[in-house]
């Protein structure tokens, strides 16, 4: 059973926590979900690690602002940097102390790298492990700036394509999601509560972070990771981060495994929830045994 909350963060905004899992855990895993989801896009993976994990563990799912049913992003917040301190705030409030492992998918784990940047403290002294889901490391789309004012347009192009596609009838929108981000077998369920974690998302902030994202390169920021162990994933079949991504950010980090699901899409966490617990799961019975050796 998940406990859901209010976190408040320095600048106003009020994020929706979920949590479940004992406060006094060794280790505590905070999920970082992707642009125009929310913390629902964990429930699997975390209902299947609850199960099959050795050790207890806290596990915080938050909803990014301006996602889920947390707060809209104030005027210049819609940020991948924002989040990032977001979430170091969670952690130094919510978490204290102890070992963290972090899991992040799509802008989650860019801003697990923009942590990197911004706090590498925190970093360095509290993330054991971590696990880059169906992310990138550099800049999208390079071409923006070649055509003379899409920069300035590219806002209100995204605005206009997000709500367009939460507008379609049911089946067409759920079809428009389906090729979007799913790979081979798609569930029907898991492109309808996908679609529907869409759609509460505030169309206002979803495009500053479409365009955050498409300038995001933090590539030179992963090293902070390079103590930690470290778990990248990518699905043989996104057409959003697709497998050279996760290639890349693996080259910068020697030491860490890399996963690519064949026939996966974007959704890792619904596509292949059952085998990624059985990693985390892996990643935090080593945690804890080091904790304790």
């Amino acid at each position: 059973m998940q406990a859901v909350s209010s976190f408040e963060t320095t600048d106003g905004v009020r994020l929706t926590v979920r949590e479940s899992g004992p406060r006094a855990a060794p280790v505590t895993v905070v999920f970082a979900h992707g642009w125009t989801l929310d913390g629902g896009s964990w429930d699997d993976l975390i209902a299947v690690l609850g199960r099959s994990a050795t050790r207890p563990a806290r596990l915080i799912a938050v909803d990014c602002r301006g996602h889920g049913s947390s707060g809209a992003a104030q005027a210049g917040s819609a940020t991948i940097a924002r989040y990032a301190d977001d979430l170091a705030e969670i952690v130094g409030r919510l978490v204290p102390d102890g070992p963290i492992v972090l899991v992040g998918h799509s802008m989650g784990g860019m801003a697990m790298m923009a942590l990197g940047e911004r706090h590498p403290g925190l970093v360095r002294d509290r993330v054991a492990a971590a696990a880059f889901l169906a992310t990138g490391a550099g800049r999208f789309d390079k071409s923006i700036d070649r055509v003379r004012g899409l920069r300035t347009a590219l806002p209100v192009l995204l605005g206009l394509g997000f709500r367009a596609l939460n507008h379609l009838p049911a089946p067409l929108r759920y079809r428009a999601v389906e090729r979007l981000l799913f790979g081979f077998g798609a569930r029907r369920a898991d492109i309808e509560r996908t679609a529907g974690q869409m759609r509460r998302a505030d169309p206002r902030s979803m495009p500053r972070f479409g365009v955050d994202i498409l300038d995001h390169d933090r590539a030179a920021h992963l090293d902070r990771y390079a103590a930690a162990e470290v778990l990248v994933a990518a699905g043989s079949r996104d057409r959003l981060c697709p497998p050279s991504h996760a290639r890349k950010i693996a080259s910068r980090l020697p030491d860490a495994t890399l996963v690519v699901y064949e026939g996966a899409g974007h959704q890792l966490s619904f596509e292949r929830s059952e085998d990624l617990a059985r990693r985390l799961a892996g990643l935090l019975e080593r945690v804890a045994s080091d904790r304790t050796a």
